[in-house]
């Protein structure tokens, strides 16, 4: 992408025309976030409301940058109707984050911004889930087994997984990993702060979700709302205690 040339290329701009099905759920997404704390970013116009973020260099880079108090997503949005889809993105979010790790600089208006993860997302999110929410294309999983004397040691206490993950999901979101991992030597891994993986849901917390029905409603028309929430896994020092985190941006 090239340099701004005046301010109007950091300026918010409004859609002109019916979105795309992408944009449709990149703009659900967005209202998601931002009705959870965070202020959100896209990369391209029309941004239907939304400032614009950058990269040097022209780089390529995801469709949105979350930024929250505490840390800051760049996440991919592909549709989760298809397989196909969310496989493309998983190799495009796992070849942002080793651009990133390599040096590419992601800009705001005010300047540089730190990437705290990169994130694969679908319109099922608030669901827990990247695939498609009915029938048994990705069901949910046994409990997670967690050591919660040592959550309890820190404060607030710490969660590392989510109680309950999705089997496809959970699949795609450890190829993920498991890719990003490939090919960097112990020092390496040591010296990155970013981590990657995938955009789920706080739905995935405490008791089993239940099973969804076509006639179930819409994820983002529902209340109460479930909160956004990412499972990424960080190479370097991470968080002190675990290169697993189960985190919002706040």
């Amino acid at each position: 992408m090239s340099e701004a040339t005046d301010l109007t290329d950091w300026t918010e701009q409004e859609g002109g025309e019916d979105p795309s099905p992408e944009d449709a759920v990149k703009i659900n997404l967005s209202r998601w976030f931002e009705n959870h704390g965070a202020t959100v970013y896209w990369e391209k116009r029309p941004s239907y409301g939304y400032q614009i973020f950058r990269t040097d260099g022209g780089a390529d880079h995801p469709d949105l940058l979350v930024d929250g108090q505490y840390r800051t997503f760049a996440i991919e949005v592909k549709r989760g109707t298809e397989g196909s889809l969310i496989h493309d993105g998983i190799a495009q979010t796992k070849r942002y984050w080793s651009d990133y790790i390599q040096g590419t600089d992601y800009r705001l208006r005010s300047g540089s911004v730190t990437i705290d993860a990169f994130l694969l997302a679908t319109e099922h999110a608030p669901d827990g889930r990247l695939y498609y929410r009915h029938g048994t294309r990705d069901t949910v999983r046994d409990r997670h087994i967690t050591d919660r004397e040592v959550f309890s040691q820190f404060d607030p206490p710490i969660q590392w997984l989510p109680d309950w993950e999705f089997t496809n999901t959970e699949s795609a979101t450890r190829i993920l990993w498991r890719f990003a991992k490939m090919g960097l030597s112990d020092e390496q891994r040591d010296n990155i702060d970013a981590g990657v993986g995938t955009m789920l849901s706080d739905r995935l917390d405490g008791t089993q979700p239940n099973q969804l029905t076509p006639e179930d409603t819409d994820p983002f028309e529902r209340s109460p709302m479930p909160a956004p929430k990412a499972l990424y896994r960080s190479f370097g020092e991470g968080n002190g205690i675990a290169t697993h985190n189960w985190r919002w941006v706040k």
